[in-house]
């Protein structure tokens, strides 16, 4: 993303199309002068507007918001972002078409501003999701705990890193006991 911008600002790119193999427009992408994404329009295999996403920063260039809008321009949902001090993300929630909270997140970091706890809660403040993540003194991620509601354990993953910070192998053990490996 961050390469992106810096791609998208250095090239002066304004707005980006993208087709599929029969040049039949598929999304439209446009950017301000920091090469933030400022909105996003998907379209249908007939051409028409499927839905659009608008995003908003603050004068640090950080997402701050991004509405989602149908095929009419009728806001159909919303995303608000908050930042911490060290300017990583804290709170994220989302808002249905009736400004009714759908799914709120809240991100915990430890003193090396790496992530050690992600927590979902839907509108009715219920927690339907957490990660817990371990890392190394030097920061590098080792690995995350999967938990559902009732805090049930859903997955445990497991993750070798080189020298470099490269993901050598990720392991996903599941609470029957499958394993799933990436190498």
């Amino acid at each position: 993303e961050k390469r992106d911008n810096e791609r998208i600002k250095g090239n002066r790119i304004k707005k980006e199309t993208e087709e599929d193999e029969h040049g039949n427009k598929r999304s439209d992408r446009s950017y301000d002068t920091s090469g933030n994404k400022i909105e996003e329009t998907s379209y249908n295999s007939n051409g028409n507007v499927e839905r659009t996403i608008r995003y908003h920063y603050d004068n640090d260039d950080d997402l701050t918001e991004s509405s989602v809008y149908d095929s009419t321009d009728t806001e159909i949902g919303k995303n608000n972002f908050e930042y911490g001090q060290s300017k990583l993300l804290r709170k994220s929630t989302t808002r249905k078409q009736d400004g009714s909270v759908a799914l709120k997140a809240d991100f915990e970091y430890d003193a090396n501003d790496n992530m050690r706890e992600l927590h979902a809660k839907d509108g009715n403040d219920r927690t339907i999701q957490k990660a817990v993540y371990g890392h190394t003194a030097s920061g590098k991620l080792t690995e995350a705990k999967g938990y559902g509601p009732n805090d049930s354990l859903t997955s445990i993953t497991t993750y070798t890193v080189n020298d470099s910070g490269d993901v050598t192998e990720q392991i996903t053990t599941n609470p029957d006991g499958t394993r799933v490996q990436r190498v």
